[in-house]
């Protein structure tokens, strides 16, 4: 009979220790998983706010503006930046359809490249896209 408890025991014993050994096994692979999604979105955030990654648009050396106040814009054709262009020439070519609300615009006093249907200037324009 002792022997018989002392076997019931040890198997009690190494079932919990399998069932913990399988927790901390199934823990570290979650934390694996969640690690990498991580610094995926990390890396996908900082591409995106990073002017410089691959794929977007070199941005340009701004030149002394040629008037006082005037803002110097660069958009983005095809893959080439293109400008200097005044504000005003900016809305010309929005409000004719040659630049569309997806077209990549940029002056100076901003971090990146942005649509053109997030500068302020262009939204009272209504032009096609």
């Amino acid at each position: 009979m002792f022997w018989i408890l002392v076997l019931i025991v040890v198997l009690a014993i190494e079932e919990v220790t399998r069932r913990n050994f399988m927790s901390d096994k199934r823990q570290n692979h979650i934390n694996r998983v969640r690690r990498r999604a991580h610094f995926r979105r990390k890396s996908r955030e900082a591409n995106a706010a990073d002017p410089n990654a691959p794929g977007a648009p070199v941005l340009p050396v701004l030149p002394a503006a040629s008037g006082p106040g005037e803002k110097q814009w660069y958009y983005q054709d095809g893959a080439q930046a293109r400008g200097p262009v005044s504000e005003s020439q900016l809305v010309q070519m929005f409000a004719a359809g040659s630049l569309s609300r997806a077209t990549l615009v940029w002056s100076s006093d901003m971090a990146g490249w942005a649509p053109a249907e997030s500068v302020a200037a262009l939204t009272k324009v209504g032009a096609r896209s």
